[in-house]
Parts: C-alpha cells; structure tokens; sequence
C-alpha cells in the first residue's frame, strides 16, 4: 500500500521543486527521530475497545483540523483539535514509554530491532526505483509534448542529444523541461536542436555555480 502511494505521489512530481522536496522528504521521514516514537508507539497497542474508540476519534480529529486550517473563521475550532490531538499524542506517548520501562526485556530483542530496520530499510531501497520512474517520466512527457510534431530521425536524433546532456540527473531534466520543452516544438532541424542544448548547457552552468 505506501509503495503504491510513493509511486502515484512522484509521478505527480513534475517540478524540479516538487521532485526534489519528494525524494529529501521520503528519506527525511525514514531518517527522522520522528519514527522511532512512532515505532515505540504502535509497539505497544491499547485494549481493543479503547482503541475502537480512539481510531476513528484521532481520525474525526484530524479531518477537522485539515478542514479548519484553510479557514480562519474556524480558528478557535482549530486551536482545540489541535490541543486534543496533542493531549492524545502525549498520553500514548507516555503510555508506551512506561509500558517499555516496565517490559524492556521484551522490547529489546533481536526480534524488535528486525521490526524496526524492516520497514526504513525496504522504504530506502524502494527509493532508486521511485527515481527511474521519475526520470522516465521526465523524459517521457519532454519527448511527447516537445518532439512530437517532429519526424522519425530528428525525433530520435533529439532523444539522444536531450539524453547526452542530462543523462540521469533529474534535476537538470526537470530544469530543461520547465524551461525549453515547448521551444523544442519551433527547432525544425539538427542544428536548431544542438544549438538550444548548448543554451541549456550554457545557462545550467551559471546556475550551478555557487553564490558567494
């Protein structure tokens, strides 16, 4: 399930931003200190009622304050959803930390570390493939909407040239699709297409070199 969701949500990353807030964000997340109190919190699970109770209201809660956040109107409506959330991440939180006092033996474990380094572990790995995807569809949408008035040979001639100069670096890809994907459509012949890639090639270059 999240491997199918990080491959719907990159194929909408179709920016250099948004592709590169993506990737530092997938990793950030795997990486934060964030996960382990997620880890230690869901270790531990409550009596069954109580968390049938308490499932659907931090849910309930968390739809109201998606909602009341784009509306100031709905502010002090915000201000205590957001405090009953946090009263509610605390209470678990101390719960959990309690419960692994009490029962480390339990929790420290070669079984446990297992649990844990799984799911980051997998999540990383997944993350080269998420970048092919990305780059494939980088290149895919530059060659459909930017070559696709042109003939068999200039097109192919146009892949390699856009594919020589960016190869796999993503960011120079999205770069050059944000900036020249619909100037390929008036580039009729191969000197054209040479002479905008030198431009890219140019002005990527003043872009990478550091402000001082």
């Amino acid at each position: 399930g999240i491997a199918l969701i990080s491959l719907v949500n990159v194929s909408t990353a179709d920016t250099t931003e948004k592709v590169t807030h993506y990737f530092a964000s997938a990793i950030f997340k795997v990486l934060a200190l964030i996960a382990i109190v997620q880890f230690i919190v869901n270790f531990y699970p409550l009596n069954f009622w109580i968390e049938l109770i308490l499932v659907p209201a931090i849910t309930l809660l968390a739809m109201l304050v998606a909602f009341t956040g784009s509306n100031e109107e709905y502010s002090s409506v915000k201000k205590v959803t957001t405090g009953l959330l946090a009263i509610i991440g605390f209470g678990l939180l101390v719960f959990s930390v309690s419960e692994l006092i009490v029962n480390y033996h339990t929790f420290f474990t070669s079984t446990t570390l297992q649990k844990f380094l799984i799911p980051p572990l997998l999540t990383l790995a997944y993350i080269p493939f998420l970048y092919f995807i990305a780059l494939y569809g980088s290149y895919d949408g530059i060659f459909r909407r930017g070559l696709y008035d042109k003939d068999k040979h200039l097109r192919r001639f146009a892949e390699r040239k856009i594919f020589g100069v960016c190869r796999l670096n993503l960011k120079k890809l999205n770069r050059f699709a944000d900036a020249n994907v619909f100037e390929l459509l008036n580039r009729d012949n191969e000197d054209e297409i040479v002479k905008l890639l030198r431009e890219f090639k140019s002005s990527s270059r003043k872009q990478d070199i550091p402000e001082k």
